[in-house]
């Protein structure tokens, strides 16, 4: 009884971090903002996804993710929201998401994230994709339909050592 009590304490107060990205008293029109992964194997995933709207966290796939795989197999959960179709600042996160901790040890963890300005046209769907790798990472919001890239990209390229004198 007490574990079960315990478990439900933490995933009320994890749950209570999250705010809806649609404030109670916005009554104009709304957008919907879908997170995406690519599979990298049974065990890894690269997960793209909105983790803030204005600086407030909202529900996003790492976290659904880890939801959804724990005690078993890995099972990547993609999270869409409607958010406000006005000007705003998105998060985003391009990471490498592991069904366990220990698996990191088999393989590379990237990540690269910040913050990306723009006003979502009502009723349009956008999608965070990105790209994971030794030389590359970026992370950007694109518009479903036509594909182009709302804002600018986040961009991580991996700092090479300086040459010897």
């Amino acid at each position: 009884m007490l574990k079960r009590f315990c478990l439900l304490a933490v995933g009320t107060l994890l749950t209570a971090c999250v705010s809806n990205p649609i404030p109670d008293d916005y009554r104009g029109p709304v957008s919907t903002i879908t997170d995406s992964a690519l599979s990298q194997g049974m065990v890894r995933v690269n997960l793209f996804y909105l983790s803030k709207v204005n600086g407030k966290a909202v529900n996003e796939t790492e976290r659904a993710t880890t939801d959804a795989s724990r005690g078993g197999p890995l099972n990547a959960r993609v999270v869409s929201r409607s958010v406000p179709a006005v000007s705003s600042t998105f998060t985003i996160v391009g990471h490498t998401h592991f069904l366990a901790p220990v698996f990191q040890i088999f393989g590379k963890t990237y990540e690269v994230s910040g913050d990306v300005t723009f006003t979502p046209l009502p009723d349009r769907t956008y999608v965070v994709v990105g790209v994971l790798s030794d030389t590359y990472s970026a992370v950007w919001i694109q518009d479903s339909q036509s594909g182009d890239l709302m804002g600018q990209r986040i961009e991580m390229r991996p700092q090479t050592p300086a040459s010897p004198p």
